[in-house]
């Protein structure tokens, strides 16, 4: 992630470094098209993935339903955080609920590997 973001706070207010790097952060998931967190949802049953997916598209959320899991995106830390703590309140006690970068937000910050053009013998 760009630290542009930090030029920006103001070292008289202790939250608004937090606050500019939550922004940066929604911005970030803008422009990219795709959200920077996820909240992951481990259930007991794949019933119950289907139901707690079927509640969330009807709040107008997108979850990504997958056998007894459900994923569901989020544009900054603070929101993967409070949708998780929710969820965790909604769902049976042997869930599991994670909040974690997207897979996709982590492999686009890699470098590119200069020795891709060898296929697997670069590895």
């Amino acid at each position: 992630m760009n630290d542009d973001w930090r030029l920006q706070v103001d070292p008289e207010d202790p939250g608004a470094e937090h606050e500019a790097l939550m922004a940066a952060e929604r911005k970030q998931a803008e422009e990219r098209g795709y959200p920077e967190f996820e909240v992951r949802i481990d259930l007991p049953s794949r019933d119950d993935a289907i139901d707690l997916a079927e509640r969330l598209r009807s709040e107008g959320l997108l979850p990504v339903h997958r056998w007894k899991y459900a994923l569901v995106g989020a544009t900054d830390e603070d929101n993967a955080k409070a949708l998780a703590k929710r969820i965790e309140d909604e769902t049976p006690p042997d869930s599991k609920v994670v909040v974690e970068g997207t897979w996709r937000a982590a492999y686009d910050e890699l470098p590119p590997n200069p020795f891709a053009f060898l296929g697997g013998l670069g590895g």
